[in-house]
């Protein structure tokens, strides 16, 4: 196997890792919408002494949600582009000047 094929190799099993990261903040998904919409739902029927508690818990479950939102399509765009491989992954993983430091220094 060459160089390239390794580090394509790798860029697969570091995707795959990424992939299963991404399908466990997948499962925090259902626990997020339902708080967020809990506190969407009893704000209204609130008092107005706890108003201001209700419109904070809501602000705070939504900013969580949306970073959650955030972060599972961020995941899964990373995943596939790991997955996809081709030039860019693998000078990420091993850039030319790495590969020319090590050949310079075996002569």
């Amino acid at each position: 196997m060459s160089r390239e094929d390794y580090v394509r190799l790798a860029g697969r099993a570091l995707g795959f890792f990424v992939l299963l990261w991404f399908l466990t903040e997948l499962t925090y998904l259902p626990e997020y919408a339902l708080s967020f919409l809990h506190y969407l739902a009893i704000a209204p029927l609130s008092t107005a002494a706890s108003q201001s508690y209700y419109s904070y818990e809501r602000s705070l479950h939504l900013f969580t949600f949306g970073f959650l939102v955030t972060r599972i399509i961020g995941l899964a765009y990373l995943s596939w582009w790991l997955f996809r491989g081709g030039a860019e992954v693998v000078n990420l993983l091993l850039p030319e000047e790495v590969t020319r430091e090590r050949s310079s220094a075996l002569q």
